[in-house]
Parts: structure tokens; sequence; C-alpha cells
């Protein structure tokens, strides 16, 4: 019981440590980002008319969704496998340690599947509805 009370105090230490990393490095990640919601529906320049939300722009809300689902998922996997790792690595000959370890390591693995599984559908699906020169593909993955 003491074991997993120091793991949980450990898990909640690097979820806050990694939550400030986030917020220090978010205006550099938002500089080399798109933003997440289109620009439509913003004012425009006088004398000419307001661009209204369209079909485009929810297909590429849709996308840049997933862009961040991914954006986040990657380095929060990363996290888990090295804790998995670094559980792993200290358990010794506890067998139950050992399975714990084993099955962070394997969930993070999983959920990161998982997550670019959902990406890849996403964006086969919106290609084929937008052609290849989607909205959706930052300029890096296009």
């Amino acid at each position: 019981m003491r074991s997993c009370k120091k793991s949980m105090a450990a898990i909640s230490k690097l979820i806050i440590i990694l939550m400030i990393i986030g917020f220090v490095a978010a205006p550099a990640l938002a500089a080399f980002f798109p933003p997440l919601v289109p620009e439509c529906g913003q004012k425009s320049p006088p004398g000419s008319p307001p661009r209204v939300c369209g079909y485009q722009d929810f297909l590429q809300l849709i996308g840049n969704l997933f862009n961040y689902l991914v954006l986040i998922a990657t380095p929060l996997a990363t996290a888990m496998i090295v804790w998995g790792g670094v559980v792993l690595v200290t358990a010794g000959t506890n067998e139950g340690k050992r399975s714990q370890a084993k099955s962070i390591i394997g969930s993070a693995i999983w959920g990161l599947v998982l997550t670019l599984a959902a990406w890849l559908i996403v964006r086969t699906i919106m290609v084929g509805l937008i052609g290849e020169q989607s909205p959706f593909l930052p300029g890096f993955l296009q």
C-alpha cells in the first residue's frame, strides 16, 4: 500500500512538471503550428464582406483537432514508456512491480498506436474529401 502511494505521488509530480513545461513551451509551439480554430468569421478589412465559415473550415477544424491530439499523445506516451522503464529497472526481483511496469509500457504503446491509427484514418478521409492540397495537413506533413 505504501509503494502505491509513493507511485501515485511520483506520477503526480511528473504530471505537474510536464504541465509546467507545457505552459512554458506553449508560446513557442503556437508560433510554429497553425491555430486550432480556422480564421473565418473574423473582422475583415473595411469595405470588404466578412468571410463566412463554411464546410472547408469545419473540415480544417477537425483536422487541426486530430493534429493536436497527435502532438499531445506522442510526448505523453513517451513519458509513460520512460516511467514504465524506470519502474521496471527499479523493480529488482519484485514480480508485482515488473508486471506493473510491463502494463504501463504496453498501455502507452497501445494508446499511441490507436492515436496514430485514428489520425491516419481521418487524414485519409480528409484527403479524399477535400483533395491533396488539404488545409488539414500542416506544411511539414504534406
